[in-house]
């Protein structure tokens, strides 16, 4: 793909968070899968990281969702072109495949359902009941 300059630094920055903003049918979704994988994909042991150590918030449940579908085909097709090329014993392999199935509790999701988790698994700390719930707006 022919990324802008924009879109490359947004998908090789690296030790510290980025937000991604743009217009709909701007890339977003393809610049972060792509920022997602060369991550998760990092040769080295000593830097890359593990899928359950991301936090992706987007705005839409259709866009969290469809991040994850995106980011699991393209870790299947990296896998696969490994596999045709004789790289199955190769250490990403082994990782790659850990980081496919890591993907199904991936904090990828909404910044509502982020917070939601958030509150939920530190309710103490906040002082809330864990058995809290959201009120829906009356009608």
């Amino acid at each position: 793909m022919n990324w802008t300059d924009q879109q490359k630094d947004a998908i090789n920055t690296r030790n510290r968070s980025i937000i991604v903003s743009a217009a709909a049918g701007s890339g977003k979704t393809a610049v972060l899968v792509e920022r997602l994988m060369q991550i998760l994909a990092d040769p080295s042991p000593d830097t890359r990281v593990g899928a359950d150590e991301m936090i992706v918030v987007t705005f839409t449940k259709d866009a969290a969702a469809q991040m994850k579908q995106r980011l699991t085909r393209k870790i299947s097709d990296t896998l696969d072109e490994m596999n045709h090329n004789g790289r199955q014993q190769d250490i990403a392999y082994d990782w790659l495949i850990q980081q496919r199935s890591a993907l199904s509790n991936a904090k990828i999701s909404t910044i509502h359902s982020f917070c939601f988790d958030f509150i939920r698994e530190n309710a103490d700390a906040c002082g809330v009941s864990a058995q809290f719930s959201i009120a829906e707006p009356a009608r």
